[in-house]
């Protein structure tokens, strides 16, 4: 069953351990070793390129980036119940910002999402692979994404996704 949250909290996320390899997800670039370092953040593809002059590794066939200013207007759904497997949207909120944005479907499995790790006094506004995350921590994730953690160059008032559609 659909489950529908709120998250607003900000989490303290480990670093990621796929039990297997992801199938979808590509990393948007290299990080840098150096936690903290503010090349380690993510703002989504095009911020990336007026910031590098280049662009990001290209995503898999069939994943496209959004990014929507929360609350997002998605129902999400364990793609395998009980399993840290992901999850894929079930319902979009009629008039809310997914539905509005026109780039979301039902069925559209969410593959990344940015979320924010914290450790000691430094923070990262990672894209994280959302494949191998049970629901609880992937509400999580969007719900870390929050003012609090902006920048001088960049606000953190919006959630940026990489989502997969089936061809």
């Amino acid at each position: 069953s659909a489950r529908v949250a709120t998250a607003t909290q900000t989490v303290m996320m480990a670093g990621p351990s796929f039990s297997k390899a992801p199938k979808y997800f590509q990393e948007p670039f290299e990080r840098s070793p150096n936690f903290g370092d503010p090349a380690n953040n993510y703002w989504g593809r095009d911020a990336f390129e007026a910031k590098y002059s280049y662009p990001p590794n290209d995503m898999n066939d069939g994943v496209y980036e959004v990014i929507l200013r929360k609350p997002l207007g998605i129902v999400f759904e364990e793609n395998v119940p009980g399993a840290a497997e992901g999850v894929r949207v079930v319902e979009l909120v009629e008039g809310g910002n997914a539905d509005l944005s026109g780039a979301i479907a039902p069925g559209d499995v969410l593959v990344g999402v940015t979320g924010i790790r914290v450790g000691d006094v430094k923070f990262e506004r990672q894209m994280i692979c959302a494949e191998d995350l049970d629901f609880d921590t992937v509400m999580s994730a969007i719900g870390s994404n929050i003012e609090k953690w902006s920048t001088n160059e960049y606000a953190c008032n919006n959630v940026v996704m990489h989502l997969y559609r089936a061809p």
